[in-house]
């Protein structure tokens, strides 16, 4: 009982590692300089801290390819945002009128105050809402075929990989059956998930 409460414990506390933001908050910005593209920015590769101009036309482009995107707020300070939020058809389009408010037009806004999606520290570049809006998004047949052919392949890969164990071990005179190895090998399997490397799966079967 104790073990498996470890285990739940561990994988929730992975789970919020990876998908948990930390330190986001929303960023005022000029509307105006938003619709011109003055607002954007990106780290400078020849000067570490330093920034240089993007265009409003590179924004999506370059934020769907995992790159840092930054916006100058209403002081004048960068701050990295989640460009991705704005986009639509990969056009930096849309803004928030209040720091909690829905999407608008950027030509809809007016005023000399828009809020933009700060990022915070999170270990992978998406969250709840990235990942629900990728999943809604998905066929489901078109899912379920490649989902139930990908499951396929890799038990066919794992029963191999038991199947090879149980050879090796017989060739040492030990003489373990097929399904306790089977079992055996899925709970390190949930060790190798969770430990670096295959550290987890290697030690669970040493």
């Amino acid at each position: 009982m104790v073990k498996n409460v470890l285990k739940l414990l561990v994988t929730v506390a992975i789970f919020v590692g990876l998908f948990f933001e930390f330190g986001a908050a929303p960023v005022p910005v000029d509307p105006a300089a938003l619709r011109g593209g003055e607002a954007f920015m990106e780290p400078d590769p020849e000067q570490r801290g330093e920034f240089v101009p993007l265009a409003r036309e590179a924004v999506c482009q370059r934020a769907a390819s995992q790159k840092p995107v930054f916006v100058r707020d209403l002081e004048g300070l960068p701050h990295r945002i989640k460009a991705l939020r704005h986009c639509v058809d990969d056009d930096f389009a849309v803004a928030m009128v209040t720091s909690d408010g829905d999407m608008k037009p950027l030509e809809e806004i007016k005023g000399d105050r828009a809020w933009v999606v700060g990022k915070g520290f999170q270990l992978v570049e998406i969250d709840f809402a990235d990942l629900w809006r990728e999943i809604t998004s998905v066929n489901p047949v078109t899912f379920a075929a490649w989902f139930l052919f990908a499951t396929l392949i890799k038990l066919v890969g794992i029963l191999a990989n038991i199947y090879r164990w149980k050879v090796l071990l017989d060739a040492q005179g030990v003489r373990l059956s097929f399904r306790w190895l089977n079992r055996s090998y899925w709970v390190g399997r949930y060790w190798g998930i969770v430990t670096p490397s295959t550290m987890g799966l290697d030690g669970w079967r040493l």
